[in-house]
């Protein structure tokens, strides 16, 4: 939904994906935008692939606008978490996202047009879980590293914002929670709903678009005042 809502604006996509059956479906959705898109395979937690990566974007123009948003949750127990699923996670949901940014922001400087950055961080950042400790410490990094960025590049007229959303109806949370607890899930919402793709997107848009030249170091949160009660 992201890729689909920067292409409707004219952005020429270059998409990172894990996931054959995932690409598939999105180079379907894209193709019939008649969106430019240039697909590339890439393990965010290796430091060459990352750069592979990027170098695709320079051959497509430069990069004006990053979207970190690769992540992983694998539930456990505080106390059966391992150092192994720990380094895993922060490597994907945190290291990554650091060095994407860094990859990108050289870019933004050198091509002398500033940019715009955006983490997708998660709620969970701000209400624990107790089989989320690994996953709640990297997301909340996250919101860190995007409000560090954010002062670091400023003066390069590169912005940095986050977006948190709440539980939202995609595969991640049904890793970890059956459809009755989704739905209890839902009931908790003030705005009866969980999140959609769909609402995700449109902030993202904006946050990348001359509408938020002035808003940086921001997080925003997209969770149908989930925070409220």
């Amino acid at each position: 939904a992201i890729a689909v809502a920067l292409a409707q604006a004219g952005a020429h996509i270059v998409a990172n994906y894990l996931d054959e059956d995932a690409a598939a479906s999105g180079m379907r959705t894209l193709s019939k935008l008649g969106a430019r898109v240039t697909w590339v395979k890439a393990d965010l937690t290796d430091t060459t692939q990352i750069a592979h990566l990027f170098a695709q974007a320079d051959a497509q123009g430069g990069v004006d606008i990053l979207v970190n948003n690769a992540a992983i949750f694998p539930r456990a127990d505080f106390l059966d978490l391992t150092e192994a699923m720990w380094d895993q996670t922060l490597a994907v949901n945190l290291k990554a996202p650091f060095l994407c940014t860094q990859q990108a922001a050289r870019r933004m400087i050198a091509q002398g047009r500033g940019g715009s950055i955006i983490n997708i961080t998660s709620g969970a950042a701000f209400r624990s879980s107790p089989k989320a400790a690994h996953y709640v410490s990297s997301k909340a990094g996250l919101v860190g590293l995007t409000r560090a960025s954010a002062m670091a590049l400023a003066a390069h007229r590169i912005r940095v914002n986050a977006v948190a959303p709440g539980i939202t109806d995609t595969a991640q949370p049904r890793q970890g929670m059956s459809e009755d607890e989704i739905h209890a899930a839902a009931d908790q919402v003030p705005l009866g709903r969980i999140a959609s793709a769909s609402d995700i997107a449109p902030i993202v848009q904006f946050l990348a678009s001359a509408g938020a030249a002035h808003v940086t170091g921001q997080t925003w949160h997209v969770n149908g005042g989930q925070y409220l009660a």
